[in-house]
C-alpha cells in the first residue's frame, strides 16, 4: 500500500498541478469502482504549501460553511470541522521519524531539493490532523 501511495505522490509531484491551478479551483473525483464521489483541490499557487486535498464524508458541508458570509478565516477553530485527506510535499526536516522510515522502506528518493518529501495526513472533525488509516489509503490508490 505504501509503495502505491508514494508512486501516486511522485505522479502528482511530476504533474505539478499547482503550476496551472489556483487554490480556489475544484476537481470532482470518482472513487475506484464508481461508488462514490469526492471534491478535491490543489494548494500551491502562492508557492508556500504544495498539497492535494481530497474532501470526504462531511467535508463538503465544511466547504459550504467556508463559503458562508459569516465565516471568519481568522478563527483558529475553523479547521476543527475539516474532513479531508491531504498529501503535502514538505521539507525532510518536517517529517516525523516514522514517516522517514516509511520513505526509506519504499526506496523513496526526492526528485529535487526543498519541499519534495510526501506526507499523507487525515483530518477528521474534532481531531488533530494525523496519519492516514489503511481505509483512507485505499481511497488514494484504489487498492
Amino acid at each position: 500500500m505504501w509503495c502505491a501511495l508514494h508512486a501516486l505522490a511522485l505522479d502528482i509531484e511530476e504533474l505539478a498541478p499547482w503550476e496551472f491551478t489556483a487554490d480556489t479551483e475544484w476537481v470532482g473525483l470518482e472513487a475506484v469502482g464508481g461508488r462514490d464521489y469526492r471534491l478535491a483541490n490543489v494548494l500551491g499557487k502562492a508557492e508556500e504549501v504544495f498539497a492535494a486535498v481530497i474532501y470526504q464524508r462531511t467535508g463538503i458541508g465544511w466547504l459550504l460553511k467556508v463559503l458562508d458570509d459569516d465565516f471568519d478565516p481568522e478563527d483558529l477553530n475553523a479547521a476543527v470541522g475539516m474532513d479531508c485527506l491531504k498529501l503535502e510535499f514538505v521539507t525532510k526536516r518536517e517529517l516525523v521519524k516514522a514517516g522517514l522510515a516509511v520513505l526509506k522502506a519504499v526506496g523513496f528518493k526526492p526528485a529535487r531539493r526543498g519541499c519534495s518529501w510526501p506526507q499523507f495526513r487525515s483530518s477528521i472533525p474534532g481531531w488533530h490532523p494525523w496519519h492516514i488509516s489503511r481505509a483512507e489509503a485505499e481511497l488514494w490508490c484504489g487498492e
